[in-house]
């Protein structure tokens, strides 16, 4: 008895208490300056997103409830000390309940569009493994750092086996590059254009494929029949290809624009292009025998400072994953928070293991259809001085579709989510949105 009142007497002293927060206004203060020299996802890793600091906000919680109770607060003439001490409460438990519970993340939607998706604010690397037709799932919050060894491991259990993925190595700022070899295998590079977004390079090699999010790619590999999908395959000494949606089909060469019917097989040669509404995708080249290697865009004394500014070069994760005593190989393309990464697709046995880097896309239980957006700037300068976004908010399932307006200090809010006006295309014809 005589220990625990000890122990309790410790916890609810005022000395342990400015003590910690003491220690919590220090780390705060240097990672304000980690954040400012290195990156937001760097503090995140080191100090706010560590588990000491969880546990430092754990005991301060505890040491301001110990203090009230210890000197009697409430009924004493302390109103000041006691308003201190819950406001602080109040904080801690408002972060702890978005840590935990709640979930925050940002949401795009240029002029005229309707979305209900969003990226997660925190970088996640994600697994889905199939087996048996049987799906399986597992997420773990990563926080790059650039100061330091990045470490990570996530274990997801599979029908009584476990898949283990291991970082191996952090790969900063690289590009893809496709070389040809004596030893290699046939590689389409595909350049990938969609609406709104920057025309994206894929490496197709034989007997892989590429998921896209909106559609499947496969060289001489057999398609999943249940999604979109472009299926090149060899017969013969010619490559054709076929897919399961009607799409339009140019011979950039010779300029012969044809129609390409679903299930109907087309001769497939480089720069064609197979293209329908906004999608286009083009063969750039072709080698019989290559491999896909990745090099550095910056040398290893480029600073971080540099490096920062590149805000469209993927970095990479370079992964091991092990099944049943086997082992494979794999670099994940991604940038981490904001970006939602590529998904890396591997084969054991039995089994498909899905492997990816960056934010979760979230589905929202309604959608937002953006009408206008609206930026105003200050008198002979380029500033902006106040934006907004004219939405219609869309909710079929409770019948509402009503008109908002989201700028500075009015938010929306509707069924727990609330979206704040957070920043907007370069264009100035899309908004971005913060929500949570």
């Amino acid at each position: 008895m005589n220990t625990l009142k000890l122990i309790w007497k410790v916890i609810s002293s005022m000395k342990l208490m400015l003590i910690l927060l003491s220690i919590f206004g220090i780390s705060i203060a240097i990672a304000t300056f980690i954040e400012n020299d290195y990156g937001v996802t760097t503090s995140w890793a080191l100090i706010y997103g560590a588990k000491w600091f969880e546990f430092l906000q754990l005991m301060l919680a505890v040491s301001l409830i110990g203090g009230i109770i210890n000197y009697n607060m409430v009924k004493g003439k302390k109103l000041a000390i006691l308003i201190f001490h819950f406001a602080f409460l109040i904080i801690l438990i408002g972060a702890a309940m978005t840590r935990y519970y709640g979930y925050e993340g940002m949401m795009s939607i240029r002029e005229g569009a309707i979305t209900n998706r969003m990226l997660s604010s925190d970088s996640l690397i994600q697994i889905e493994v199939e087996k048996n037709g049987k799906k399986y799932y597992s997420e773990k919050k990563f926080f790059l750092t650039y100061l330091g060894e990045n470490k990570f491991k996530q274990t997801i259990d599979v029908d009584g086996k476990k898949v283990t993925l291991t970082l191996d190595k952090f790969l900063n700022k690289v590009i893809k590059v496709l070389k040809e070899t004596d030893n290699g295998n046939p590689i389409y590079e595909l350049v990938i254009s969609i609406p709104n977004a920057q025309p994206e390079t894929v490496y197709l090699e034989r007997g892989k494929s590429i998921e896209l999010g909106y559609l499947n790619l496969y060289f001489d590999k057999e398609p999943e029949k249940d999604s979109p999908y472009i299926h090149i395959y060899t017969k013969g000494d010619k490559r054709y290809f076929v897919s399961n949606y009607d799409f339009n089909h140019m011979n950039m060469l010779t300029q012969e624009q044809t129609k390409a019917m679903a299930h109907k097989e087309k001769e497939y040669t480089v720069k064609s292009l197979i293209f329908e509404g906004g999608f286009q995708m083009v063969s750039k080249s072709f080698v019989e025998s290559g491999k896909v290697q990745l090099t550095k865009k910056y040398s290893d004394h480029a600073t971080y400072e540099e490096i920062k500014k590149d805000y469209t070069t993927l970095s990479g994760l370079a992964v091991n994953v092990n099944y049943d005593d086997k082992d494979q190989k794999a670099t994940i393309m991604g940038m981490g928070k904001g970006y939602q990464g590529k998904k890396e697709t591997l084969y054991f046995d039995d089994i498909k293991v899905k492997v990816s880097w960056g934010s979760k896309e979230i589905i929202l239980p309604f959608a937002l259809r953006l009408n206008d957006f609206v930026l105003e700037k200050y008198p002979g300068s380029k500033s902006p001085s106040s934006y907004e976004s004219k939405v219609t908010l869309i909710d079929k399932k409770e019948d509402v579709l009503e008109d908002k307006r989201i700028y500075m200090n009015n938010t929306l809010i509707y069924k727990g989510y609330t979206f704040f006006q957070s920043s907007y295309d370069q264009d100035e014809k899309g908004t971005i949105l913060s929500v949570n």
